[in-house]
């Protein structure tokens, strides 16, 4: 960029380049994510658009930060024994998080992606929850806030 001038084609391996029909690429801001114009087996006609996720980018978090509430508001229990699990039902990946036993708070920190929430407590129903994180956007961590409230069964 500081000499305006183009440097050597460089191959960058599959999924980039492959021995079929690849035309170009465009990358996001940040370089994580790529678009290619290519013809490939299973495509949808002649050339298809197909994303790609560079793993060796530094990948976006985001922080959900909450409280989970046990009960109603004059019957808080002593302690907060609860569990957050959050699974990608693409690869199965699982995270767990625990709130704080005296006040609830929790923080969570996922990585880009779609997320089945269950929260639980022995006593009460399970809460249910799904949050997608978008992989485009800049490659910092995030703030949401993210509050349950979990029902006596």
């Amino acid at each position: 960029p500081e000499t305006n001038v183009w440097t050597k084609a460089e191959n960058l391996g599959y999924p980039v380049n492959t021995t079929d029909d690849d035309r170009s690429i465009s990358l996001t801001p940040d370089n994580r994510v790529g678009y290619i114009s290519a013809m490939r087996p299973g495509g949808q006609g002649d050339l298809d658009i197909y994303r790609i996720k560079f793993n060796d980018e530094v990948q976006k978090l985001t922080l959900y930060l909450g409280y989970i509430q046990l009960g109603d508001s004059l019957n808080k229990p002593a302690d907060y024994v609860a569990n957050i699990t959050a699974i990608n039902p693409l690869n199965n990946e699982e995270y767990s998080f625990a709130p704080n036993p005296t006040t609830g708070k929790f923080v969570m920190a996922l990585p880009a992606g779609t997320f089945n929430i269950t929260v639980s407590a022995d006593g009460y129903e399970d809460y249910i929850d799904k949050v997608t994180i978008p992989e485009i956007g800049p490659p910092i961590i995030t703030e949401e806030k993210k509050n349950y409230i979990l029902a006596k069964k």
